[in-house]
């Protein structure tokens, strides 16, 4: 059934394509046909960039997730557990996290300069907002029946993050991934974009300065699928937050 849903949604795309195929050009130079597209990426898979910028791109968000899922996830815990660092931080943070990623760019640029560090910078700080909000409100939500099973049990403080407070939160950081995934693949495509450094984004911009219109009609499909991809795998990490934390189907009665 989903390959079916699959399939009629994507009857408007392919009816477009082929229109487009048809009454289109090879020559124009804003609107090429769609087999130009595919000549265009055959011949950048043949000379070795369109698979080292794919793995530019795909390297450095999953770089950039990782730690701003770990960053993410310690300082929204810090802040559900320590009021004082709550107090301290909020402020702070309300005003960081809504900047534009644009807007943040050339400040990380001054300070690290036109290096893979400061792509990788830029879009954790642009990405770890969901993961702070949602482990912070995921902590705080933590029963306090659930705290005390810690001190019935004498465990230590080291001992009942580990063995309760942990497992709790996992749920949270799960779903958390469901939105910061496509976040970070959108900020990756557009500090690449912004600072020209080395990946799918920098191509499909260069390609544009420079009137390539089908390599970039044809990058444009490239990162479409990617995005497909960091879609597909932000829901099953979502399936998975739900399975772990114990959501189970309600059975119904026998009348």
């Amino acid at each position: 059934m989903t390959i079916l849903r699959w399939s009629r949604g994507l009857v408007p795309l392919a009816a477009t394509l082929l229109l487009w195929q048809v009454f289109g050009s090879d020559n124009s130079l804003y609107f090429p046909r769609p087999s130009a597209w595919w000549t265009a990426l055959t011949r950048q898979w043949e000379n070795g960039s369109l698979l080292r910028d794919t793995a530019a791109t795909t390297g450095r968000f999953l770089l950039a997730l990782a730690i701003a899922t770990v960053i993410g996830a310690l300082i929204g815990f810090a802040m559900a557990e320590n009021r004082s660092v709550d107090r301290s931080l909020n402020p702070t943070f309300e005003f960081l996290r809504v900047l534009p990623a644009a807007v943040t760019v050339p400040i990380f640029v001054l300070m690290l300069g036109y290096t893979n560090q400061m792509a990788v910078t830029a879009i954790v700080f642009a990405s770890m907002w969901p993961m702070i909000l949602a482990t912070r409100q995921a902590a705080a939500d933590i029963p306090p029946l659930l705290r005390d099973v810690g001190a019935t049990l004498q465990l230590t403080r080291a001992r009942v993050i580990r063995k309760i407070l942990l497992p709790s939160l996992f749920p949270a950081v799960f779903l958390a991934l469901r939105v910061a995934g496509p976040i970070t693949f959108v900020v990756t495509i557009l500090v690449e974009m912004l600072t020209g450094i080395s990946g799918t984004g920098s191509a499909m911009f260069l390609a544009q300065q420079s009137y390539q219109s089908a390599a970039v009609y044809g990058l444009i499909c490239v990162v479409a699928v990617m995005a497909l991809l960091v879609d597909a795998g932000a829901g099953a990490l979502e399936r998975l937050a739900t399975a772990f934390g114990g959501a189970r189907p309600r059975r119904r009665r026998p009348a």
